[in-house]
């Protein structure tokens, strides 16, 4: 018997030793290597309602106008809605915009709103906030990195420039429900320009209210699917469901907590070992069902994906990781551990399996 065994009670003796015991694991002594998997399937199971989703190293920002990255494009993309979106084939469909028509020379679009269109906080969403939108987006001032995907809109290489003044933009509302966009030459893909964040409305009152803390938590109106709820830096991003958004009823998900990975091979690890996709117990059983086919039919087609991410709203489209092939399938190439990309009909098939995780129809 030991020194410690003889100085104390038998009883206090196992304390002690199983108070070291667990302390060695703790610090990394013992084995402990089914404790992360554990510990994510535990965390998921404790909140059902909830989809995870790795989004990547943190963002930027998540005002529209002056993000750069696609972990803030991403969010964004679930915040707002522009005037169209990105469809299950990859082209322009309507979102905002209910229509559109284009002029016979090509220079000119005009686009109708949907009717009801409402704010975060329930303000009406006006055609105006799209035209000041986009102003700001040209605006030297806003110094966005994104300004010149608007070049083709009259006047925007000029504002840019600071020859000309934000207002003189060819983009203007001529009523509540109309955006008029008048182009200085053609510009067939203009229509994919607008799907893009940097050029999403705008709230005016908050971004007056707030400044420079307008995209914070608690702050940010936005007129997306979702409105941001929490955001803790290094760890995630929270957005809850917008009830005042005008397609509420085919949101599939009730809350979205974007987690942020600075390591592609953690996110990996944390999605392998508990997968984001979980199914609201509040939801429909049909929504419920399309929901867990499309995670089913994603895991079937990129069993190795290191992500599954949404683009517009909770998955037009599927970013997935390169999935590793064999030394000799592709040499020197994949001892580097770049892999290959995946080929664009299977692209195809994840983006259209993606999409239905926002119950949207196909």
């Amino acid at each position: 018997m030991t020194r410690l065994a003889r100085a104390v009670p038998a009883g206090l003796y196992a304390v002690v030793m199983a108070g070291l015991a667990a302390l060695l694991v703790a610090c990394g002594g013992g084995k402990p290597a089914s404790a992360p998997a554990d510990a994510g399937k535990a965390a998921v199971a404790a909140d059902p309602t909830t989809l995870r989703r790795g989004n990547g190293p943190e963002p930027d920002t998540l005002d529209p106008q002056r993000s750069r990255t696609d972990a803030s494009f991403n969010i964004q993309r679930d915040l707002f809605e522009g005037l169209t979106a990105v469809g299950p084939d990859g082209d322009a469909v309507p979102a905002a915009a209910e229509s559109w028509t284009v002029s016979a020379d090509g220079l000119e679009y005009t686009f109708r709103l949907r009717d009801g269109l409402r704010w975060s906080n329930g303000d009406p969403v006006r055609a105006a906030d799209f035209v000041a939108g986009m102003r700001r987006l040209v605006d030297p001032a806003t110094a966005s990195p994104y300004a010149q995907v608007l070049e083709p809109v009259l006047n925007a290489p000029a504002i840019v420039a600071g020859k000309q003044a934000p207002d003189a933009l060819g983009v203007t509302a001529p009523d509540d429900r109309t955006v008029v966009i008048r182009l200085a030459n053609p510009a067939p893909y203009l229509l994919g320009i607008l799907a893009h964040p940097s050029t999403f409305p705008v709230h005016g009152p908050s971004l007056a209210q707030h400044g420079a803390e307008y995209a914070r938590p608690g702050k940010l109106v936005s007129n997306g699917a979702y409105v941001l709820e929490d955001w803790v830096v290094g760890s995630h991003v929270a957005a809850v469901r917008n009830t005042h958004y005008w397609n509420d009823a085919a949101t599939g998900v009730s809350r979205v907590r974007y987690l942020h990975h600075s390591e592609a091979g953690t996110e990996f690890r944390q999605y392998r070992a508990a997968p984001a996709v979980r199914v609201d117990p509040g939801e429909p059983a049909g929504r419920a069902a399309r929901v867990a086919a499309a995670q089913r039919l994603l895991l079937r087609l990129q069993p190795d994906a290191a992500a599954v991410q949404g683009q517009p709203g909770l998955a037009a489209r599927a970013v997935v990781g390169d999935r590793p092939r064999p030394a000799d399938e592709i040499g020197d190439r994949a001892r580097r551990g770049t892999g290959l990309r995946l080929g664009a009909a299977r692209r195809r098939q994840l983006h259209a399996a993606a999409v239905r995780l926002r119950g949207q129809a196909l």
